[in-house]
């Protein structure tokens, strides 16, 4: 008999439920859906019509009633239930699950429809791996043989991780016509959701290139759902070494970090004043926690994305504007992070390949503000709060007399630096690269330097990257294979963008340019 027709009238025997994660239900939760793929090949994976195991049967509400209701544990939680279904066996229910089905429904049906292999991988690839998970959860639920609640949960985070970057990237990606433009995604920034993590890219512009007919995006960091605790986490590339110790405020970043902790090691006082705002490591990590911390909460209120069942007549107008207001906070703090990877991750590591030295923070006086310049062409609207990276050119040691009350002359010795920078703007428009010549003294190494010239120097196209590439890195055996890695990886995520990697290589030899004016 036909599992449908066997239970029709089956009431459930007896459920399990796994409660996991956290997501915001005040106004409605996450529809529990079946995960039941048709084994007729003939039907595109469509569905089972299985009565029993529909949300709409006698056995479905009961078993709902019975998780969802005031005193239990369901409450601001996503599920994994299992159910025992008479004359069907062990039904496997996810927030969400129908909405799944639907999507591999569609994708099915658009492998079938399309005109090329070309046009079909991505759908494909998309459409396999979600019907691995579902396979993974079903077995682990109802195979005698493979029992295990942990894989299953394993595989239901898996499923859910997915699901919940899509649905946060299209709650960010969403236009809304009577918003303003300062609430919108900026047309420079885009969002690219693979595996459970969005990829996060930008149109990198350069002050005295023209750019705007380039279409290329740098793929500058990732956030990555965590299967453990549903939440946001920045992710940065293996290249972008001075960025991941940045956003993790480690000493050995910042030269002037480590020697401040050094010199004032016991005077707590002090010791938190030379470790102000300033810092470059401190303000790095508390943008990216800033960022991490709205993505997740975000993340809680999207949920897992498709179907809610409404508690009230007004709960979807309340969980979008709650979803909105969520957006408006992550947007900002994606401009702001997108502008700190291009300084920190593209800059440096093309700071690094043109002079062949490792880039230096809080090595220009603090962050680079319009209004306290000197020089009136150094103005750049919107610089970002934070200090620029640098490389230095040139120093010295130089000796300043003045003169006291008393009548005697106070020689003061300084290290004078001449330092070129790279810092950014990020606004609405665009994410601009500029490069300033900075002049800064210090008087001890354990204290921050105080700028005394700050001039803006244009970018322009560079064409020295061959001599620059044999320059910098000699070709051996070794350097040949790691190419060859960082290519196939590069080219290879999925993602459609550029690898800071190979944006670096077209900006360092116009930063090469610069070390020689």
């Amino acid at each position: 008999t036909h599992p449908a027709a066997a239970s029709a009238s089956a009431a459930a025997l007896g459920c399990v439920a796994i409660h996991f994660w956290t997501v915001d239900d005040r106004n409605s939760r996450p529809a529990l859906g079946d995960l039941a793929l048709a084994s007729n090949p003939t039907s595109h994976n469509k569905p089972t019509d299985v009565s029993s195991v529909s949300s709409k049967s006698r056995s479905g509400n009961e078993v709902q009633q019975h998780l969802f209701r005031p005193d239990g544990k369901a409450a601001g939680r996503l599920t994994l239930c299992m159910r025992a279904v008479a004359g069907v066996g062990v039904v496997a229910s996810l927030s969400a699950g129908d909405d799944v089905i639907d999507a591999i429904t569609a994708d099915s049906d658009t492998i079938s429809m399309g005109d090329g292999d070309a046009a079909q991988s991505k759908e494909a690839i998309r459409h396999n791996h979600l019907k691995r998970i579902i396979s993974r959860i079903v077995t682990a639920t109802s195979s005698p043989f493979d029992l295990s609640a942990s894989d299953a949960l394993l595989a239901a985070t898996t499923l859910c991780a997915e699901r919940r970057c899509e649905a946060a990237a299209e709650a960010l990606e969403k236009t809304d016509g009577a918003a303003a433009e300062s609430a919108r995604l900026p047309s420079w920034l885009k969002l690219v959701v693979e595996c459970g993590t969005i990829s996060v890219g930008a149109k990198i512009s350069y002050f005295g290139i023209d750019s705007s007919s380039s279409d290329e995006y740098v793929e500058l960091f990732r956030l990555e759902c965590e299967s453990k605790t549903g939440k946001f986490i920045p992710t940065f590339s293996r290249d972008a070494i001075l960025l991941r110790m940045l956003s993790c405020n480690d000493s050995r970043a910042s030269e002037l970090q480590a020697l401040s902790s050094s010199a004032l090691a016991g005077r707590r006082a002090q010791m938190k004043h030379a470790s102000g705002d300033d810092l470059t490591g401190r303000t790095v990590r508390e943008a990216f926690d800033a960022l991490a911390r709205a993505m997740s909460l975000l993340g809680e209120r999207v949920g897992v994305g498709g179907t809610w069942v409404d508690t009230e007549a007004s709960a979807t107008s309340l969980r979008a504007r709650a979803v909105e207001t969520a957006c408006r906070d992550v947007r900002k703090s994606l401009v702001t992070c997108a502008g700190i990877a291009a300084i920190f991750g593209l800059s440096a590591l093309a700071l690094k390949v043109s002079s062949g030295v490792e880039a230096l923070v809080d090595v220009a006086g603090g962050p680079i503000k319009t209004n306290q310049e000197h020089d009136e062409d150094s103005k750049a609207d919107s610089l970002l709060g934070v200090p620029p990276v640098g490389i230095v050119l040139n120093q010295q040691v130089i000796q300043k007399k003045e003169m006291l009350v008393s009548g005697e002359e106070k020689t003061t010795t300084l290290l004078e630096k001449d330092v070129l920078v790279v810092t950014a703007s990020a606004g609405q428009d665009a994410l601009t690269l500029y490069a300033f010549n900075v002049t800064v003294q210090a008087s001890r190494p354990s204290l921050a330097p105080e700028r005394n010239v700050c001039s803006r120097v244009p970018f322009a196209p560079g064409a020295k990257l061959g001599a620059l590439s044999s320059a910098v890195a000699p070709k051996t055996k070794r350097t040949a294979k790691r190419r060859k890695v960082e290519k196939v990886e590069d080219n290879g995520d999925g993602s459609g963008m550029r690898s800071l990697t190979q944006e670096a290589q077209c900006l360092a030899p116009m930063l090469f340019d610069l070390f020689e004016q």
